[in-house]
């Protein structure tokens, strides 16, 4: 009896390992910072920080939404652990902003934690004065050359 546990035991570890997500095994993570700016405004700035303790970074995607539309992303800017990096954003129809980071060189973000990217956005001048809207990210997806981090519906 002690044979057949010896043997299944690591069987049973290994069928864990392999049917393990690649998603859980990584710690990553991607905040918007606060912001700020008045009803008309344009080229208020938050940063987006990304804390990757584990992994290099070579791509990564988002939307950027805000609740009732009000803000519109104009552009993106790299920071310094982003160096040599391009960033794009695109305005979707939901009203969302499809961001995206990545190296024509191929180079890799870093292991460590802080700023990634500036977003540069406008606000319009209909919005409540005074009223907080967040931005909130969706559809994230984090690589490190070709392997998928971490994904985010």
């Amino acid at each position: 009896m002690k044979k057949i546990i010896l043997f299944l035991l690591p069987v049973v570890m290994l069928g864990f390992i392999l049917c393990l997500p690649w998603e859980a095994l990584s710690q990553v993570t991607l905040t918007v910072e606060d912001g700020s700016g008045a009803p008309g405004s344009s080229g208020g700035e938050v940063a987006v920080s990304l804390k990757n303790p584990d992994d290099k970074v070579s791509a990564l995607q988002f939307d950027i939404c805000d609740e009732d539309d009000y803000l519109t992303v104009s552009k993106v800017e790299t920071t310094l652990r982003t160096d040599g990096f391009a960033g794009s954003v695109n305005e979707l129809t939901n009203g969302c902003g499809r961001i995206t980071l990545f190296s024509w060189g191929l180079d890799l973000i870093q292991k460590g934690e802080g700023p990634i990217l500036i977003i540069k956005y406008n606000i319009a001048s209909n919005a409540p004065l005074g009223a907080c809207r967040a931005f909130n990210l969706k559809n994230i997806k984090v690589t490190d050359q070709g392997i998928i981090l971490w994904k985010q519906r």
